[in-house]
């Protein structure tokens, strides 16, 4: 993970929201190299959930 996060700016994450440890991953990495959770979703997701992680991507270009 070292020598790949020069280049993490965030996160995004999914997984199974009935699950104690949903998005566990990607919460514990946050934590470890201070970047920003921005968004968490069910699996695949919605069309909301794809609409809203590409409002974020478009707003990073």
């Amino acid at each position: 993970m070292e020598d790949k996060l020069a280049h993490c700016q965030d996160t995004i994450s999914n997984g199974n929201r009935n699950a104690p440890d949903f998005c566990r991953e990607a919460r514990e990495l946050s934590q470890k190299y201070h970047l920003l959770l921005l968004y968490t979703f069910e699996f695949s997701g919605t069309a909301v959930d794809t609409n809203i992680v590409k409002g974020m991507l478009s707003n990073e270009s």
